[in-house]
């Protein structure tokens, strides 16, 4: 059932929270998070920007503590106008235990995937819609996604799609099902 309302990306910015926090406290985490996860992965601009501060920090191979972060950010001129003053100090007295870091780290790669899916399949059904020959959907999504697809045409519809690599940036590399064509298995 479709609803006149359009239907809210996958994000959880509480976790995102939760997670540049901990990153901040603690340097394994913030290694764990930067080899992991993208801007991305982090739907709020103002984790984004947090986040890049973090990773440039973590490729200069310097330590990040709140107060760093902060300069930085003031330094970019982010304090005070995309980010409140408090933003880092209120973010960190709402982490519930870093212990968790790596689960919210695979929650937020869900997240991100779920996200790209979705984006995937919009631009497969808009391209449907337009009309454009099958044949260039299928390449032109192969080539913009990093997926292998296999169809073959007859007279004007498509057989059901073999996916032999799933899209290399999703967590868990299982072939998946695309605008409602089932893989051939």
């Amino acid at each position: 059932m479709r609803s006149s309302q359009a239907q809210a990306l996958p994000a959880a910015p509480d976790i995102e929270n939760c997670l540049l926090g901990a990153a901040i406290l603690n340097g394994n985490i913030l290694a764990d998070v930067v080899a992991n996860l993208s801007e991305e992965a982090f739907t709020d601009p103002k984790h984004r920007l947090i986040y890049s501060v973090l990773r440039d920090f973590h490729l200069e191979g310097k330590e990040a503590d709140a107060f760093l972060v902060h300069d930085r950010l003031k330094s970019k001129g982010a304090v005070g106008q995309s980010i409140p003053a408090n933003f880092i100090s209120n973010m960190l007295k709402v982490i519930p235990a870093p212990s968790m870091a790596r689960g919210w780290r695979q929650e937020l790669e869900k997240k991100q995937s779920a996200r790209r899916l979705i984006k995937m399949a919009g631009d497969l059904s808009r391209a449907a819609y337009a009309g454009d020959d099958p044949a260039w959907i299928l390449e032109e999504f192969s080539y913009r996604f990093g997926v292998e697809v296999e169809a073959s045409t007859g007279s004007s519809r498509i057989a059901p799609l073999n996916i032999t690599k799933a899209i290399s940036t999703l967590p868990t590399h299982r072939p998946f099902i695309v605008a409602g064509y089932v893989p051939a298995g």
